[in-house]
């Protein structure tokens, strides 16, 4: 709740910044447009494809399912996002932009283990642990959209590289015994643990999504939705065994994991060409050409 609450605050940003351009252009007029810029803010909700997965554990009976990690749901995986573009019409319905920015993924998963001791009372260890990576994208995006009556819906696709800056994973633990008096909780424990050595520091994948546009006066102002898919597994494989701690205090290794997310932002844009050419202009006001 807290990351939307934030990202929200930034969208609100965004939007002022936008009316704040608006007003300065407002006696000011532009046709043709061909370059745009601008930012972008949203919220994203993220998710892992499973390759493989290993566990610290080796059962002695195969039909043991312990060692499965349960993966949460996609929508209490909210993250940030947030974006620079810069865009470029290649006809009045086709463009191609790159939007390099700062995007945040999160994924979560539960394990259970269950195990008896000498006096056949049965100890339980639940866990939830989530990961936060943070990386740098450079997202590159051909557009095509068309008019319906004042708005713009637009499709586009492209393909985005990400260098990792930093992962953090947070491992909160409950401990349970059971035994013939009944189940009892000996308490929980949070403790959290660097990743940057368990994964590779890029990834990439393919980018695609919907969004509608409208133009006010001389800003354009976009709600999009676009899911990445990534292509390549991050996890550093041979560095999957060299955070002992998480090993020894949360029974934790990396699953081979590749990362998708699915985003809902805020995208407001402004003529290039106008901050360009600005000496040149008539300021008679006009309509900014739809792209």
């Amino acid at each position: 709740m807290k990351q939307i609450k934030y990202t929200l605050s930034k969208c609100v940003i965004v939007l002022l910044l936008c009316m704040a351009v608006d007003n300065c252009l407002h006696a000011q007029g532009m046709e043709d447009a061909k370059w745009w810029m601008g930012v972008k803010a949203g919220v994203n909700f993220g998710r892992v494809g499973v390759s493989e997965k290993y566990s610290v554990f080796e059962y002695l009976t195969a039909s043991t399912n312990s060692t499965e990690k349960v993966y949460g749901s996609i929508f209490k995986n909210a993250g940030p996002s947030l974006a620079f573009t810069v865009a470029y019409s290649i006809t009045p319905n086709i463009s191609v932009s790159v939007q390099p920015g700062y995007l945040s993924y999160h994924f979560l998963y539960t394990t259970s283990y269950r195990w008896k001791d000498t006096l056949k009372n049965e100890n339980i260890l639940n866990n939830e642990l989530k990961t936060k990576l943070h990386y740098i994208e450079l997202p590159l995006l051909l557009r095509y959209e068309y008019s319906v009556g004042k708005v713009q819906p637009h499709l586009q696709a492209g393909a985005y590289y990400g260098f990792l800056l930093n992962g953090k994973k947070t491992s909160t633990a409950e401990e349970k015994f059971k035994d013939a008096a009944g189940e009892s909780s000996l308490g929980t424990t949070i403790e959290d643990y660097n990743v940057n050595q368990l994964y590779i520091h890029s990834q990439y994948g393919v980018i695609g999504g919907v969004g509608v546009s409208v133009d006010l006066n001389y800003f354009r102002l976009s709600l999009e939705c676009n899911y990445r898919y990534g292509l390549n597994n991050i996890t550093n494989r041979k560095n999957r065994l060299e955070q002992q701690r998480m090993i020894n205090g949360s029974y934790d290794v990396p699953d081979d994991i590749k990362l998708q997310n699915l985003e809902f932002s805020l995208h407001c844009a402004t003529p290039l060409d106008f901050l360009i050419h600005t000496p040149g202009m008539s300021g008679k006001p006009g309509k900014v050409r739809r792209r």
